[in-house]
């Protein structure tokens, strides 16, 4: 494609909307001219429908809402209620939806589709029936209540294949497939996706059949089956270039670039890469432009990281030159996500050259734009919540308007009925005096045998307001009682919370987790505000150790021994300097049980605590680890393509740093890390947790798997990835246990 087609294009797309607005203006023109009530219901639909068109939704949805006024006009003007009436009164509703739709006001738009629903159910309307359903499915796929599109799917579906309507079925089908591909049900998506293939193939429908090989290929893609994906995605390709169809084009040579990136054929990725930009350039789409320059920054990057010396700076100098091309190009078009991602990649590639400088210079602006995506999120929400209450304004005045009319109807009514009123009134009123009569009588005989039960009820009335100074006395005395349990309960918290500043206090502060640690993350979620889990780490000589411990119990029990753990650990390690993980173990649980006085009752045995202990020399990378009870899980970097990341699990003795009826020498694991492997040192307390939805424990199996799917990203994203895990897991369900995970980058 050539300079000459681009301005073509761009003379077209000027051209299609000048012409647009006129003939939109043209049928202005013609309604206002017009008299007829149904000429006049019709023009303003097809108003709507124009502006609509060319993108105005302000003006789309004034002739809307006129259709609706003279379509209720015409029907309580003439009790008229036939099928052209109904089919507009629901195809309009239905477009007021779209509109609601389009600016993401999905909970309006459900309104107005239903609305339209209701219309065309009840009349047996079944072409806008299955449209509606349709819709109504859409909206419901967006908020992610996939449940609840699938039903609606299935409805459209039926109607469409009783009015044997193919290309709404094609349709029907490949929503479906969308929706079981958003739960990940692949093998369902990709039965739907082919049913709606073979409609589009037998149709004829080129169109539709490259948007079907693109939605099969990235079935696929999903599926790591890249061989078959690239398959799909060339046949799309090579449809989509007969249909000219350039942002698609654009969109497949992006997608195929990204499976050989996959695959590690970093040359014909970056063959597709440059295709898909040599095409966003001749369209002049800053937009892709800035997006595809930013995937091969990434590619160049992640292409060096498996590179050494020279080859390995060239590639980052061109992650650099691409991203900075990006970085351009996203501040042109003010676009906060490109510039934060360019800003990422910059500041990776400038550290990885050592140019510390610059690369910090970049990460300033990545912190920055991560604030401005934050406020960009809320201005947004502000921005919808804004354009709901417009909406809910306009519908009210429209909904007051058509109040009027119904009210001058029934003003009429009203006045009859008044009429009516006052004659059954006068009726009524020479009945009630006759009634009155009598009441007379018989209250005259009813007053005397009140005044008997009057003075009993007297007698009654002073024997209850004894009764109730007495109850009085007794609420003063609770209500004393209960403000000294409050005092004393605020005494109780207030200690605690001093306690908690103790505690912390002990623990190893930032600054020395950052030195010693580097590379790391710690979640530590205390039950109640003291904790029985802690965490410890000291450097002595070449020997950097970590430690994570789960006392019994939680809360302030836990507390307590969880401070003389931290300072039986000081005496040993840093007076006595004993590096060697079983030894401190063994160490540690004679401290424990002379501590204690543990004389193997069987009570006893439940006081103590369970250790993960890690030493590892920061030069040799060797590593010893002995645990009570606590696993350690290492995560090895294998630096594979399909399979960069391999768990290891080292199993503990199970046996407590406590009294025990068998107590054996605690076992000295020895073996070595390579850089880029992972330590996980963690308690019980995250893989006990009970879920709010199931009641289920969310398991150690679990936990591993967790560990393994978020390995792929940096080790400070992957705590942020375990807390939304855990946080999702538990709920509204109270916390089981004190939690603590230490995840270390060697």
């Amino acid at each position: 494609m050539n300079k000459k087609l681009t301005f073509s294009l761009l003379v077209f797309i000027i051209f299609y909307s000048s012409f647009g607005k006129n003939n939109c203006q043209n049928l202005v023109h013609k309604y206002n001219s017009e008299k007829s009530d149904t000429t006049k219901i019709r023009l303003a639909l097809e108003i709507g429908n124009c502006y609509y068109q060319i993108s105005e939704p302000d003006s789309a949805k004034k002739y809307y809402n006129i259709t609706l006024y003279y379509i209720n006009e015409t029907k309580s003007k003439y009790k008229n209620k036939n099928s052209f009436l109904l089919e507009y009164e629901s195809n309009t509703y239905k477009k007021i939806g779209d509109l609601d739709y389009d600016i993401g006001l999905f909970d309006e738009a459900l309104i107005f589709y239903r609305k339209a629903l209701n219309i065309a159910e009840s009349n047996k309307i079944l072409k806008e029936q299955s449209a509606c359903y349709n819709n109504i499915a859409i909206v419901f796929h967006k908020k992610g209540m996939l449940d609840s599109a699938v039903v609606y799917y299935f409805n459209a579906l039926k109607i469409d294949e009783k009015i044997k309507d193919e290309k709404s079925i094609a349709m029907r089908y490949n929503n479906l497939g969308n929706v079981y591909f958003a739960q990940k049900s692949y093998d369902k998506s990709l039965e739907y996706y082919q049913k709606s293939l073979k409609i589009k193939e037998k149709l004829k429908d080129t169109s539709g059949i490259s948007f079907s090989y693109l939605n099969i290929g990235a079935i696929f893609y999903s599926q790591k089956k890249y061989n078959e994906a690239l398959d799909y995605f060339n046949k799309s390709l090579e449809l989509k270039k007969i249909l000219k169809d350039y942002n698609g084009i654009i969109l497949l040579y992006n997608n195929i670039g990204l499976i050989y990136r996959k695959q590690d054929k970093f040359n014909e990725a970056f063959h597709y890469y440059n295709l898909s930009l040599q095409l966003s350039k001749e369209l002049n789409d800053k937009y892709k432009m800035a997006m595809i320059y930013e995937n091969i920054a990434a590619m160049n990057y992640y292409y060096a990281l498996k590179l050494e010396n020279k080859q390995k700076a060239n590639y980052l100098k061109k992650a650099i030159e691409n991203s900075e091309n990006s970085l351009k190009l996203s501040k042109e078009l003010n676009s906060i996500e490109f510039i934060n991602s360019s800003a990422s990649t910059l500041f990776h590639a400038y550290f990885a050259l050592g140019n510390f400088n610059k690369g910090l210079e970049y990460l300033k602006l990545y912190e920055s734009t991560n604030d401005s995506l934050f406020n960009k999120t809320k201005a947004k929400a502000i921005a919808e919540a804004e354009k709901k209450f417009e909406s809910e304004k306009k519908q009210l005045l429209i909904d007051n308007l058509t109040k009027e009319r119904e009210l001058q109807n029934l003003e009429l009514k009203r006045q009859k009925t008044i009429i009516w009123s006052i004659v059954i009134g006068l009726i009524m009123a020479v009945i009630f005096a006759i009634l009155m009569v009598h009441r007379f009588h018989i209250t005259r005989k009813q007053k005397r045998i009140i005044e008997k039960q009057k003075s009993i009820v007297d007698e009654k009335n002073m024997l209850l307001n004894k009764q109730n100074e007495e109850i009085k006395a007794q609420h003063e005395i609770v209500v004393k009682q209960k403000e000294h349990i409050e005092e004393i309960n605020k005494k109780i918290t207030d200690s605690i919370n001093y306690a908690k500043r103790i505690q912390d206090a002990v623990l190893p502060d930032k600054d020395t987790l950052n030195i010693h640690l580097e590379e790391h993350f710690i979640i530590y979620f205390p039950k109640d505000i003291v904790s029985g889990d802690f965490y410890w780490t000291i450097k002595i000589n070449d020997y950097l150790i970590i430690v994570v411990a789960d006392c019994t119990g939680h809360g302030v029990p836990g507390a307590f021994m969880s401070m003389l753990g931290i300072s039986f650990l000081n005496e040993i390690v840093r007076k006595k300097e004993i590096t060697k993980a079983s030894q401190v173990l063994d160490e540690l649980r004679k401290e424990i049980i002379l501590a204690l006085q543990q004389h193997c009752i069987q009570a006893e045995q439940k006081d103590g605590m369970d250790i993960s202990f890690f030493v590892i020399n920061t030069k040799t990378y060797e590593c010893q680890w002995a645990g009570a009870n606590n696993s350690l899980i290492i995560l090895k970097n294998t630096n594979s393509g399909e399979k960069p990341w391999e768990i290891v699990e080292i199993k503990p003795d199970k046996m407590p740093i406590a009294i025990y009826p068998v107590m054996k020498t605690f076992t000295n694991h020895e073996f070595k890390l390579n850089k880029g492997d992972r330590i996980y040192l963690f308690s019980d307390g995250f893989y006990d947790q009970f879920g709010y939805e199931n009641g289920k424990k969310l398991l150690y199996k679990r936990f591993k798997e967790i560990i393994l799917q978020t390995a792929n990203v940096q080790i400070k994203e992957q705590k942020k990835l375990l807390i939304d895990i855990f946080e999702k897991w538990k709920g509204l369900s109270e916390q089981t246990d004190d939690v603590i995970v230490l995840g270390v980058q060697v």
